[in-house]
C-alpha cells in the first residue's frame, strides 16, 4: 500500500465488512476477513510496529505483490469453482455454504502469502531445475484435483455405463488422486524448505 491513509482505509473497511458479518452471526467469515485484512497488510503492520513507518515499495516489492495478487486470483476462481460444484451437487453441502466461503476466503489468503514468500525470498535461491519441477508439480495436483473431483461429483456423467471395470477404476481412481495430489504438495514444500535454508545459509 502506498501511504498509512491507504493502509488505514484498508483496514477500516475490513473491519465494518466484519462486524456487518458479525452482527449476521456469520462469524467464521468475520475472523477470515480479519485474518486477510492482516495477511494483506502484514508489510504495512510489521513496518508500523517495528520501524514506525510505511516499508519501502520499490518496483521489485510491486512485482512480488501483483504476482501474488495473480495466484490468489486464480485460487479464488478454483476454489470457487469447488465451492459452485459442492453446492449444487450435493444437498447436504448447502447449510453449510457459509463454512465453504470461509475456507474459500481463507485459501486464497494462503496462497497469497506462500506467493510472495516464495517471489521474494526463495526464487532467487532456486536453480533452473527446481522452478520446473514446481511448475510440473503444480500441474499434477491441479490435474490429480480435477481426477478426484471427477470422480467424486460426476461420476455419472464420466461414466454414464458402470461395469465392474468401470467402477475399479472410479474406486482407484477416487482414491489414487488424493495421494498423487498430496505427494505434489510434499514435493513443493519440499522445494520451498530447500529454497529457505539456502537463503539462511
Amino acid at each position: 500500500m502506498k501511504n498509512k491513509k491507504t493502509f488505514w482505509a484498508f483496514m477500516l473497511v475490513a473491519i465494518i465488512i466484519a462486524i456487518i458479518f458479525i452482527a449476521l452471526e456469520l462469524y467464521s467469515l468475520a475472523v477470515v476477513i480479519i485474518i486477510g485484512a492482516i495477511i494483506a497488510g502484514h508489510r504495512e503492520i510489521w513496518s508500523l510496529i517495528r520501524y514506525r513507518k510505511m516499508p519501502p515499495n520499490d518496483e521489485r516489492v510491486k512485482e512480488n505483490i501483483n504476482k501474488s495478487v495473480r495466484n490468489s486470483f486464480l485460487a479464488f476462481i478454483i476454489v470457487s469453482l469447488i465451492t459452485i460444484l459442492l453446492y449444487v451437487t450435493d444437498e447436504p453441502v448447502q447449510p453449510l455454504l457459509e463454512y465453504y466461503l470461509s475456507a474459500l476466503l481463507l485459501s486464497v489468503g494462503v496462497v497469497y502469502v506462500i506467493s510472495y514468500l516464495f517471489y521474494d525470498r526463495i526464487e532467487a535461491n532456486l536453480g533452473s531445475r527446481d522452478i520446473k519441477a514446481l511448475n510440473i508439480l503444480a500441474i499434477f495436483e491441479v490435474v490429480s484435483l480435477v481426477i478426484f473431483i471427477l470422480n467424486a461429483l460426476f461420476v455419472n456423467t464420466v461414466f454414464p455405463v458402470i461395469t465392474d471395470e468401470i467402477f475399479t477404476l472410479h474406486k482407484l481412481m477416487l482414491y489414487i488422486s488424493p495421494v498423487a495430489f498430496s505427494l505434489g504438495i510434499i514435493g513443493s514444500l519440499v522445494i520451498f524448505v530447500k529454497g529457505l535454508l539456502v537463503k539462511a545459509s
